[in-house]
């Protein structure tokens, strides 16, 4: 006969300490677990204030999930100044969790974040109204309600609706309500954009059907810079391109990433052989993008030098997704053959812009040409090694010129190098810290 004990009852009910808590909550972020970390933020006061930072580090606005935390009183916007002693008052007083400070705990979880993620916009007009309302009527700098945001990501569905965007008045360009909030209420350095990936076979219809509203994405991303907002951005990056027109913001570092060949087994396919004879626009088209999101930020009487200063444009894995063949032969419109794509697309650009910026008002008026130095070594790009050639006769060309930054990344599975410099002036530098990655930096 088996005699069983009760088990002894647990006297000790001191909570967790805290740096134990935060130790697994950092495992739970790490592993992706946020949902779990929220829960587990849900089951005390102390833990709600220690895991906050935590929890709303990241967040994704996603349609109606995310109205709650964006839904905020304006009655409150002029009183924002006092946020810090009213979280105080409210939390000595136990209001902190009634619903009456809802708008009080909102701004708090907003004063968080970190890096935000748009998958869609808000669901509702009214929800995104309100905000802007709120970002438009407070009397604070306006960074206040999101002052430590890093970091925009605006994903595909965010990216369509931007696109699609009906505004109710065509006084001036106009973004989506949220947008205009989020761009007045944070100061983040870095914003990146996405477009759709769709099998390459369907490249041609997903043009037609996205082709509507292009350059308003154009227009409207370049629109809040010119609004004075987001004035900190030091870096913005566009991903999956394929046919898009692409946006370029002055002062920042523009880098753009070109989508290699998708197949119907959804498996990307990076150029060289085994990316021959599928779909994908012409070489030329994609010599089209580059060299226009170079010339959409001179526009016929623009200040060249005031473009150019900390302005930058990178094309990452422009050759991918371009219609090649094992061959070259005279039909072009089947292809070029895949070991020229890079060199055709480099040289249409870098032919381009030096005859056309310089024909636009104010571009050769304003930028008093470049002078001539003495000859020193330069580079050419070479597979193994860094070949010194001697430039005998350097060129006269305009300033602007001399200091655009613009760098070219070929697909990260091939081994070469980078060579930096100025074009013209011959001041250049070899760099074979980049591992698989080649690149060419010129002006």
């Amino acid at each position: 006969m088996s005699v069983t004990r009760p088990l002894a009852a647990d006297k000790n009910h001191d909570p967790l300490p805290v740096d134990i808590v935060l130790r697994i909550a950092q495992h739970l972020v790490d592993n992706e677990l946020i949902g779990t970390l929220a829960s587990v933020q849900r089951c005390s006061t102390d833990l709600y204030y220690a895991l906050s930072p935590l929890v709303y580090r990241r967040v994704d606005i996603r349609h109606s999930r995310s109205d709650a935390l964006l839904t905020l009183d304006s009655s409150m916007s002029g009183e924002i100044e006092a946020l810090e002693t009213k979280i105080e008052e409210a939390t000595q007083s136990r209001r902190y969790f009634s619903s009456s400070n809802s708008t009080l705990r909102h701004l708090n979880a907003l004063r968080q974040i970190r890096h935000l993620t748009i998958h869609q916009l808000p669901s509702s007009d009214t929800i995104s109204t309100s905000f802007l309302d709120f970002a438009s009527n407070a009397s604070f700098s306006s960074s206040n309600i999101l002052p430590n945001l890093d970091s925009v990501q605006i994903l595909p569905d965010a990216v369509d609706s931007i696109r699609t965007f009906i505004p109710t008045s065509y006084d001036r360009v106009r973004n989506p309500p949220f947008l205009e909030a989020l761009a007045k209420s944070s100061q983040p350095s870095k914003l990146c954009i996405a477009h759709r990936v769709v099998p390459s076979e369907e490249w041609e219809e997903h043009r037609e059907i996205s082709v509507l509203g292009q350059y308003q994405v154009v227009a409207r991303l370049t629109q809040l810079r010119e609004d004075g907002w987001w004035t900190n951005l030091k870096e913005f990056s566009v991903h999956d391109i394929v046919h898009q027109v692409l946006p370029s913001l002055q002062g920042c570092r523009n880098i753009y990433h070109f989508s290699s060949h998708l197949t119907s087994s959804t498996k990307f396919v990076s150029p060289g052989t085994k990316s021959t004879y599928i779909p994908g626009p012409p070489w030329s088209y994609r010599a089209w993008q580059l060299g226009t999101a170079i010339k959409n930020l001179f526009p016929s009487g623009s200040d060249g030098k005031s473009v150019l200063q900390n302005t930058s444009w990178t094309f990452v894995n422009y050759d991918g997704h371009i219609l090649t063949k094992m061959v070259r032969d005279d039909d072009d419109d089947s292809g070029v053959g895949w070991g020229e794509v890079e060199g055709l697309i480099q040289d249409a650009v870098k032919a381009g812009l030096p005859q056309d910026l310089p024909m636009r008002e104010g571009f050769g008026r304003e930028l008093e040409p470049g002078t001539t130095e003495p000859p020193s070594p330069a580079f050419v790009i070479s597979p193994d090694t860094a070949t010194s050639v001697d430039r005998s006769t350097p060129r006269i060309i305009p300033m602007a010129m001399a200091t655009m930054d613009i760098v070219f990344v070929l697909s990260p599975n091939r081994n070469s190098y980078r060579l930096e410099g100025r074009y013209g002036l011959a001041r250049l530098s070899w760099d074979r810290d980049l591992g698989t990655r080649k690149g060419l930096v010129w002006a």
